[in-house]
């Protein structure tokens, strides 16, 4: 079993993987202010509620980033917290390279908090920039087809093989409860 997170953008996305990678279970609480408390309450409820524990995970895939500051870390910190004490896989994923991989487009703009969204651009020789934008038109993550399709994404998943070394993406400086 599987447990997916995304929580660096304004919703929060919890969900069970079963054989396969078929979605068995999907939380997705949109425009999420607070995600920290609500985490381990909606994965023991999914936990729960398709009678297995946290015994039967195996793997844990999460978003790293861009997005919110906070957010880029709540998932990064519970899932790195449950592998120090099971033998759990962790993986991780981008943000624009999800987002890349489901809209094919070469310059995608994220909301990363109410503060500040980037463009990021992806260029010819696979590199990649970003810019600090202001525009009220974002790109999303399509959570649906990412979570129903889950075997096609599994090039964007890189699995972490340094606990100690795992941290998240920040294009640009952080900027903590302002401008």
């Amino acid at each position: 079993m599987k447990l997916f997170f995304d929580t660096c953008l304004e919703d929060l996305v919890i969900a069970l993987l079963g054989k396969d990678s078929k979605l068995v279970s999907m939380v997705k609480l949109e425009s999420l202010k607070k995600k920290v408390d609500i985490l381990p309450r909606i994965v023991n409820q999914i936990l729960n509620e398709n009678n297995i524990n946290i015994n039967d995970i195996t793997d844990m895939y999460f978003n790293i980033g861009p997005g919110s500051f906070t957010g880029s870390r709540i998932a990064l910190v519970y899932c790195r917290t449950i592998a120090l004490f099971k033998p759990i896989k962790l993986h991780t994923y981008q943000t624009h390279e999800l987002i890349n991989k489901q809209t094919n487009k070469k310059v995608i703009h994220i909301k990363a908090s109410k503060y500040s969204a980037y463009q990021i651009i992806f260029n010819k020789d696979d590199s990649i920039e970003s810019n600090k934008i202001s525009t009220e038109l974002f790109d999303s993550v399509d959570y649906d087809e990412l979570l129903n399709n889950f075997n096609k994404y599994q090039s964007i998943f890189k699995e972490v093989t340094d606990i100690d070394s795992l941290e998240t993406t920040y294009f640009h400086e952080a900027k903590i409860g302002g401008e």
